[in-house]
């Protein structure tokens, strides 16, 4: 699902394409995080704030996702 946008775009519109983005870069974040956890020892006010956002919001994040691939922006998950 973190690609989604990249190969879709051209299926949806600005909303879900910005919704599928700010998905991708929580994920990102919270998989780094995971991946790498004494990179968060290092986290500015900024990066510490954006992590906790995503943890927050990423049940929000992936049903709106959701929502972009059955509006016809269908990526292969196989």
């Amino acid at each position: 699902m973190k690609w989604l946008s990249a190969n879709f775009a051209d299926r949806m519109d600005h909303e879900q394409l910005r919704h599928c983005e700010v998905y991708a870069r929580r994920r990102q974040l919270i998989e780094d995080t995971i991946l790498y956890p004494e990179r968060t020892l290092f986290l500015t006010d900024e990066e510490s704030e954006e992590y906790s956002i995503a943890e927050r919001k990423m049940s929000e994040a992936i049903t709106e996702t959701f929502a972009c691939s059955a509006s016809g922006a269908r990526p292969s998950f196989a």
